[in-house]
């Protein structure tokens, strides 16, 4: 960031009114995810004394927030349960639950603000030592939105208004993806990548090999990938080149100038992709990075600075 974080910040209770925009929103539970997409941010709670596992979403110009509904229970499992991911587009939400002993029961759910009632659209069983069976990825709010997520070699595209907008079979098991500008990108556990477009249509192939994609965010015209110990910068015109990345960083976020990364002590870092140089944001477990805004989760609170 070229200015600082605010050095004042609000703190308010969730969902209480709210008498001017906050800057810091505290969650009654430890927040276990967040998605960002415009004005708009959504973030997950886990277990507190009167309720588990419930999504918010936080309109921030005019400190609104809307508490989704769960059809999820609380009762405690061997295993545990959790929402694990999730995604927004507009005013629609998209996350991943689980709940389990030996085995795992993940579902997949989807809710707007406006019809807060949680939609199931999938269900799958594994073993409670096996990765997550679907892969939800970065939403996209432009024009009609786009929510993609996976299971196995399969992509699914839906639209901010619940509507598919296509379906795609990768070419080898997907494990990340992203959508942005009406582009998607798809991860491959081969180390190789696909954009789609907003119809499904293959516009670009990403020919690599070596580690799986741990994580992939859409630019638009190009991407931003994490492979191993590096990020991997695809422009417009297809051509890759790699910045080092330390294999104790996850790559939360991208946009077409610079990268969010949270290192293993928690520190969540502004990658610049044209230089290289990293600036500290703060402690943080996860981040999102928005054209107005960074979204920060950490502990129980979501702070919001400017991303300029």
């Amino acid at each position: 960031m070229k200015r600082s974080l605010l050095a004042v910040l609000v703190l308010v209770a969730v969902p209480a009114a709210l008498a001017a925009a906050p800057q810091t929103v505290t969650a009654p539970a430890p927040v276990t995810g967040i998605a960002a997409d415009g004005s708009r941010v959504a973030y997950a709670t886990g277990r507190s004394a009167t309720d588990c596992n419930r999504v918010y979403v936080w309109s921030v110009p005019e400190s609104r927030f809307t508490k989704l509904g769960r059809k999820t229970h609380c009762e405690q499992t061997s295993t545990g349960n959790a929402i694990a991911s999730l995604s927004l587009a507009g005013t629609r939400v998209l996350w991943l639950h689980y709940v389990g002993g030996n085995e795992r029961d993940w579902t997949l759910w989807t809710a707007t603000t406006s019809r807060p009632s949680p939609v199931r659209l999938r269900q799958l069983t594994t073993s409670a030592d096996d990765p997550p069976p679907i892969v939800v990825g970065h939403g996209d709010g432009a024009a009609k939105g786009l929510l993609p997520y996976a299971i196995g070699r399969q992509v699914y595209v839906l639209r901010s208004n619940g509507s598919r907008a296509f379906a795609w079979i990768a070419p080898a098991p997907v494990t990340a993806l992203g959508a942005n500008a009406g582009r998607v990108v798809v991860g491959r556990a081969d180390g190789g990548a696909t954009i789609l477009d907003a119809r499904g249509r293959a516009v670009r192939e990403v020919a690599l090999t070596g580690p799986a994609i741990a994580a992939a965010f859409s630019t638009g015209a190009g991407a931003v990938l994490q492979r191993g110990r590096e990020l991997v910068v695809v422009d417009a015109a297809g051509a890759t080149r790699t910045l080092p990345f330390p294999a104790s960083s996850r790559l939360v976020d991208a946009e077409e100038s610079f990268a969010l990364a949270v290192t293993a002590n928690r520190i969540v870092r502004k990658v610049f992709l044209g230089s290289g140089a990293e600036q500290s944001l703060g402690k943080g477990s996860s981040a999102q990075l928005e054209p107005a805004h960074v979204a920060i989760r950490w502990g129980r609170t979501v702070r919001v600075a400017p991303a300029g």
